[in-house]
């Protein structure tokens, strides 16, 4: 665990140490699995987006960059947190745990219930009976506060016990389906004082040559680092306390986003994608290509150079970016 959330060691580097983490803490949470191990079994459709099911979410722990980079995040974060207030432990509120509630090991490993005291919440009996036993095999009970079984968007925070750090892993690339962004408002609204994390979710659009950017040329070097040539065209939408707080007296069914023009000249082979940086706390990053969370998206959509394209963000039980062309001669129609 030690290597895992040390900083003296590329993410990158860490597939070993974390897939046999991932298979520990299986056989410790012997969670139900389906015969067929259909990853979709057990899932849950809320009214702000799709729950993983306990084995999908368990699949996500072997995504290793990603969880390498949220563990070292979520680390030092707690250690800077409770650095500033020596007094009492450090409340962490962790939205969405999975089965092994993976994302707090290191500081449960590492740092004692005096200095971070933790709530779990997941919407999914198997995955809190599977951390229950991890936590009780590992003998880090005295560090659980608090275990609840519930939709986080209906989650009412013990005005006691408020959390100064909010923690919350449900996405998926460019913050389609899963209710990242939902929740994090509902949250928010409550304790508007606590750090965030991931302190930001960025998703862009820039244009993409596939020729380059799958070059084996390069092939020795990480994929995130390779120069492929992109054209950047700008942000859409990004999650983060400002954001949250901007968009706090807003109802209805969607969120304004971003309004971005399109280039004047397209190269040939150049394609829109959107992009997504996760920004998990201070310079720890999950970069494209780092993790299935940021893998470029394919925008289908139909424009021509110069148009417009104006997003919103579509909230409900399938979130997701929605855009409308406004062409440059004036017209417009969704997508």
């Amino acid at each position: 665990m030690d290597t895992i959330r040390s900083p003296d060691r590329p993410a990158s580097s860490l597939y070993q140490q974390v897939n046999a983490l991932a298979d520990l803490l299986e056989s410790m949470g012997r969670y139900p699995r389906h015969l067929d191990d259909d990853i979709a079994k057990g899932e849950t459709r809320t009214e702000h987006g799709l729950a993983l099911s306990p084995h999908a979410a368990a699949l996500c722990a072997k995504d290793f960059v990603r969880t390498v980079q949220f563990m070292r995040g979520v680390y030092r974060a707690v250690c800077a947190q409770n650095l500033t207030n020596l007094a009492r432990p450090v409340n962490l509120l962790y939205v969405g745990c999975g089965p092994y509630a993976l994302l707090v090991l290191p500081l449960m490993l590492r740092l004692t219930s005096q200095q971070v005291q933790i709530s779990l919440i997941d919407i999914h009996v198997d995955s809190m009976e599977s951390v229950l036993r991890i936590v009780g095999q590992l003998e880090l009970h005295l560090h659980i506060v608090e275990t609840t079984i519930i939709d986080a968007a209906t989650y009412q925070i013990d005005s006691t016990r408020k959390p100064d750090i909010l923690l919350l892993e449900v996405m998926q690339a460019s913050l389609e389906k899963e209710p990242q962004l939902a929740l994090t408002r509902h949250l928010m609204r409550q304790v508007p004082d606590a750090l965030l994390i991931p302190e930001q979710i960025e998703v862009s659009l820039s244009f993409l040559n596939p020729r380059k950017e799958f070059s084996l040329q390069n092939v020795d070097q990480p994929l995130s680092s390779l120069d492929r040539h992109r054209i950047h065209v700008g942000s859409i939408l990004s999650v983060d306390c400002h954001s949250i707080r901007t968009w706090e007296s807003l109802g209805g069914s969607h969120l304004p986003t971003g309004r971005l023009q399109m280039p004047l000249e397209i190269p040939d082979g150049y394609r829109p994608r959107l992009l997504t940086t996760i920004t998990v706390y201070q310079d720890i990053v999950i970069g494209i290509y780092d993790s299935g969370l940021t893998y470029p998206r394919s925008l289908n959509v139909v424009f021509r150079a110069g148009d417009y394209l104006n997003f919103i963000y579509e909230l409900g039980a399938s979130p997701k970016l929605v855009v409308e062309v406004e062409s440059s001669l004036g017209s417009a129609n969704n997508t």
